[in-house]
C-alpha cells in the first residue's frame, strides 16, 4: 500500500526513508507480508488511539441505553393508572420499543470486537501486507458480523413498525385518534426501508443476496485508503503523514452502522413515552415540549 513489498524492506534501511520502516507499538500483525511497516508509525499510533477511544465510548453509549428503557417502563407504569381507554395502545407503543432497544443494545455490545478486528486487521493491511493482498478471511467474517447485526436492526424496526399498525387498527385509527400521538400517525404513511422486511431474521435466499453485497462493499470501503493512493502522485505522498484520516472516517463509518440503530429507537422511545405521560398530566404541564413534538401544536 505505501510501497511495493520488496520495496518496503528496502526503504526501512534506507537513510532517507527509514521513517518508512519504523515499528508500530501497540499493533501486532501476524501472518501479514512484511516485518517491518511501510508506514509512519505516528498516523497508525493515532487510528489505534482512535479505536480505542470509540470502542469505550460507543460501549457506554449502548449501556446508557438500559437506563432509558427502565424509565420508559416506569412512565409506562404512572401512565397505566391514569390513561383510560388508551391504556392499551400505550403499552402497545411503548413496549415493542423498550424490547427493541434492549435487543439492539446487546446485540450492538456483542458486534463491538468484530468492528475492531476489521479496522486493525485493515491497518495492519495497508501497514504490513504485500502489495495486492486481499483481505483476510478472519477480516471478512468481521464485515459478515457486523451484516447480520444490520439485519437484525432492520427486522426489529419493522417489528416496531408493524405493532404501531397493529395499535392504529385497534383504535380504529382513520386520521387521527386521541390516543395516537401524530408524530407515529404521520410515520405510518411511510413505506418500509431496505430490502429486508418482515419479522424473522433466517437468512433467506434474498437476505444473504443482500449481506453478501453490503459485505463487498464494506471490503471495498476498507481497500479505499490504500487504492486513493494509486490515483495520483500528491495523494501517495500525502499518504505518509495523513492516511489516519481515511481510517477515521471508515471507522466512523462501522461504529454509525453497529450503534445508531439502538440510540434512535432509545431516543425515540424516551420522547414517546414521555409525551404520553405528559398528555395525561396537562394540569401539571409535564412533557409539554415531548406532547407537543409528538402530537403537535394542538394537544396543548
Amino acid at each position: 500500500p505505501c510501497c511495493a513489498g520488496a520495496e518496503c524492506g528496502a526503504r526501512a534501511h534506507v537513510g532517507g526513508a527509514a521513517a518508512f520502516g519504523e515499528q508500530i507499538d501497540g499493533l501486532e500483525c501476524p501472518g501479514f507480508g512484511e516485518e517491518r511497516s511501510c508506514c509512519k508509525a505516528l498516523p497508525a499510533q493515532k487510528v489505534l488511539a482512535y479505536v480505542e477511544y470509540a470502542l469505550t465510548h460507543n460501549r457506554e453509549h449502548l449501556e446508557s441505553l438500559e437506563p432509558v428503557a427502565v424509565e420508559a417502563e416506569r412512565l409506562l407504569r404512572e401512565t397505566a393508572t391514569s390513561g383510560g381507554e388508551c391504556a392499551d395502545a400505550t403499552e402497545a407503543m411503548i413496549r415493542s420499543r423498550i424490547q427493541g432497544v434492549r435487543s439492539l443494545a446487546t446485540h450492538s455490545l456483542g458486534t463491538l470486537p468484530a468492528v475492531k478486528h476489521a479496522l486493525l486487521s485493515t491497518l495492519c493491511r495497508y501497514c504490513y501486507s504485500k502489495e495486492g493482498d486481499e483481505s483476510t478471511p478472519k477480516e471478512m467474517q468481521a464485515f459478515q458480523k457486523v451484516n447480520v447485526f444490520s439485519v437484525l436492526a432492520q427486522s426489529v424496526q419493522e417489528q416496531i413498525r408493524q405493532a404501531d399498525e397493529e395499535v392504529m387498527l385497534m383504535m380504529g385509527h382513520a386520521g387521527s385518534h386521541p390516543c395516537i400521538p401524530e408524530y407515529l400517525s404521520v410515520l405510518s404513511t411511510g413505506s418500509p426501508v431496505g430490502g429486508n422486511t418482515g419479522t424473522h431474521t433466517g437468512l433467506g435466499a434474498h437476505t444473504f443476496e443482500v449481506m453478501q453485497a453490503a459485505t463487498d462493499a464494506l471490503e471495498a470501503l476498507s481497500r479505499w485508503p490504500a487504492e486513493r493512493r494509486t490515483r495520483s502522485e500528491s495523494f501517495r505522498s500525502e499518504a505518509a503523514g495523513h492516511f489516519d484520516e481515511d481510517f477515521f472516517e471508515f471507522a466512523n463509518q462501522l461504529f454509525g452502522a453497529v450503534v445508531g440503530p439502538g440510540a434512535r429507537i432509545a431516543h425515540q422511545t424516551q420522547l414517546l413515552a414521555m409525551s404520553i405521560w405528559g398528555a395525561f398530566r396537562k394540569e401539571l404541564g409535564a412533557g409539554r415540549s415531548a406532547v407537543r413534538l409528538m402530537w403537535g401544536p394542538s394537544a396543548l
